[in-house]
């Protein structure tokens, strides 16, 4: 439970960092997409065949990504999109995000298995 909570903390801080360095502009908010995606890729590179540590794991899967990645925010920011009646981006931004966090999850994993990470 402790490891999840720093891995949460170094996650949601390193979330904080990334969009005070690059906040978002107009269109599509990539900062957040990209943030999204990495996550997606890291959770999908640790979960492959679970990790011989699993206090390990969790505080990098729930913890770092549950705090580095954000849901919340995405559904904020299409929500906003919609209510502005900016359809086609917010068309994009959902097929970006959740196609990107896919796609990023089985690359992680199809990594880790031709690198081995520890299982």
């Amino acid at each position: 439970m402790v490891a999840v909570a720093v891995g949460g903390v170094v996650g949601a801080a390193l979330r904080w960092f990334v969009l005070d360095v690059f906040p978002a502009g107009g269109g599509v908010p990539w900062t957040v997409l990209v943030i999204n995606v990495a996550g997606s890729a890291v959770v999908g590179a640790v979960l492959v065949d679970g990790w011989r540590r699993p206090q390990l794991r969790d505080a990098v899967a729930v913890g770092f990504c549950g705090g580095f990645t954000t849901f919340s925010t995405f559904a904020v920011e299409v929500a906003a999109m919609l209510r502005d009646g900016r359809l086609a981006i917010a068309a994009v931004y959902v097929a970006l995000s959740v196609g990107g966090a896919v796609i990023a999850a089985l690359a992680g994993a199809a990594a880790a298995r031709r690198l081995r990470v520890p299982a």
